[in-house]
């Protein structure tokens, strides 16, 4: 595991290319499990075909990583498939080996195993669905409980602090999130109610444990979305299943004699959780990542499952295998119809991508008219490169009137944002008029931002700053010191500074050797 941890680090530190997601992925869970989390959100942006708004839910201030050996470490567990995926996280509850998780996870799953704190796994015997009436499911696993975590006397009220353990995006190591309860509410299943957090969490954490200032269990993670996490301005959420569910179940479970095999079809009949579609959709387009790499057709069949059953994010990614010919043979038609269907989901980066594609007559008539129309609509959901591409529109006075206040109107809102693609956007627009003293407060201002953030872009552009005493005093020991943090984080534009500033000996005695070497 230490040799792992190296490994995250190396991997984590180089910057991911827009370009591949698939990259920017485990760029992303490399951060995560090493607890560079802002450096893991904004991959996860870059990775949004995989995990679609999700990453917007992650809020790096309120997570830590749980540390191997601890006792939090040892009653977690990862649920796994039968292709040894991760579904999501379970905790040991008693002592016999048993593992308390949502019921979706497991969702008429066969063949599935659980993952301890030492990497070792154990097959699950058999499971108890409780009486139906929650997302809960006992698992029954090979050996002992390691460490088992107790119930809470008694349930949250609302304001009360609490934190979550689990495994987001399914890390290889559990990170914990703080946060606070909230009211109980109706959730997406009829007659069930749920108590709502503030929770910082994301798919994965499902089935990890909810536990009070005590350090005992109150609650358990059941749903990090809402019934359409791609509409515009929906804020994700986090549920919890109740205290008083928790503590009915484990009063049945603790007469169970038998457990019952996995994948009942039954049990979809008495309780929504077991057959709920968002449920059996996320599984599906996990399933279509993993065989995608070794079976491109069999990953498109799966995607294609997926996307029929109403996710945008499958649509998004079908679009990008088409467009780029990943895997299949290249087919803009194609490509442009999946980006439609992402785009008629309400998905911004749908309404982008097939909006260039009418634009451009990419895989389809060309029209402007329609194409407009759809970047415009995806701007008006606050998509980044939607607003820098009106930005440059009005910059240029292409396909609309040259106007340089609507430029920098949105640029400016692409940069509130708070996404580094829309935050750089605006910092190279108001760069267009650096005479501006406004302008180059601002062009400070928003470096500052990305830098504290741990952009190596945004610590190359803070660093330029510095340099030419745009927006703040000059000083060259925090430019070199930011550049060398830039230069770390693979930012290129740091490598050519670092050559210039030793070469003219900028803040520093000339060294022709190390100029060299950046160069």
């Amino acid at each position: 595991r230490g040799e792992a941890v190296l490994l995250w680090q190396k991997i984590g530190k180089h910057a991911p290319d827009p370009e591949h997601p698939d990259i920017a992925s485990v760029i992303g869970l490399a951060n995560l499990q090493v607890g560079n989390f802002p450096a893991a959100i904004r991959a996860f942006e870059k990775a949004a075909v995989y995990y679609g708004p999700y990453f917007k839910n992650l809020d790096a201030s309120r997570l830590s990583v749980v540390f191997s050996g601890t006792r939090e470490a040892k009653f977690l567990v990862r649920i796994l498939d039968k292709n040894g995926l991760p579904l999501g996280s379970g905790v040991y509850i008693w002592k016999d080996g048993l593992v308390l998780t949502a019921a979706h996870v497991v969702n008429q799953k066969r063949g599935i195993s659980v993952e301890d704190h030492e990497g070792k796994t154990h097959k699950v015997l058999g499971v108890f669905p409780g009486g139906f009436n929650s997302d809960l499911a006992a698992l029954k696993t090979q050996g002992p409980s390691p460490e088992y975590l107790e119930l809470a006397p008694g349930p949250l009220l609302q304001g009360d602090d609490l934190r979550i353990l689990g495994f987001p995006f399914g890390s290889a190591v559990p990170i914990q999130s703080l946060g606070k309860a909230r009211s109980t509410v109706g959730s997406s299943v009829p007659n069930i109610e749920v108590v709502e957090t503030d929770l910082s969490s994301v798919p994965g954490y499902s089935g990890g444990p909810a536990i009070d200032t005590s350090g005992k269990m109150v609650g358990l993670v059941s749903m990090c979305r809402t019934d359409n996490p791609f509409a515009k301005n929906r804020k994700l959420g986090t549920f919890l299943v109740r205290y008083e569910d928790l503590t009915g179940f484990l009063g049945l479970l603790k007469k169970q004699k038998t457990f019952s095999a996995l994948g009942n079809s039954e049990w979809g009949k008495k309780l929504p959780y077991w057959s709920a579609d968002w449920a059996e959709n996320d599984n599906r387009l996990a399933q279509a990542l993993y065989y995608f790499k070794a079976e491109p057709e069999k990953g498109v069949e799966l995607f294609e499952e997926a996307a029929e059953e109403g996710s945008a994010s499958a649509w998004m990614m079908l679009g990008r295998i088409y467009f780029l010919g990943d895997g299949v043979a290249k087919n803009p038609q194609r490509a442009v119809r999946c980006f439609s269907r992402a785009a008629e989901m309400g998905e911004p980066s749908g309404m982008y991508f097939a909006g260039l594609s009418y634009l451009g007559g990419l895989g389809v008539e060309k029209d402007e008219t329609r194409g407009n129309q759809l970047l415009k609509q995806a701007a008006d959901a606050d998509y980044p490169q939607a607003l820098i591409y009106y930005s440059v529109m009005y910059e240029t006075g292409k396909t609309v009137p040259k106007n340089r206040e609507m430029s920098l109107y949105y640029s400016r809102r692409a940069a509130q944002t708070m996404e580094e693609t829309g935050i750089t956007g605006h910092i190279y627009n108001l760069m267009r008029t650096t005479s501006n003293n406004e302008n180059q407060k601002e062009i400070y201002e928003w470096s500052l931002i990305l830098a504290k953030d741990g952009s190596p872009l945004g610590q190359y552009l803070l660093a330029c700053c510095y340099l030419s005493s745009v927006g703040t005093d000059q000083d060259y020991a925090k430019a070199i010191e930011l550049l060398h943090h830039a230069a770390e984080g693979g930012e290129p534009q740091a490598y050519l500074q670092l050559c210039v500033v030793n070469f003219l000996g900028k803040g520093t005695q000339v060294d022709y050797e190390e100029a060299e070497r950046w160069g």
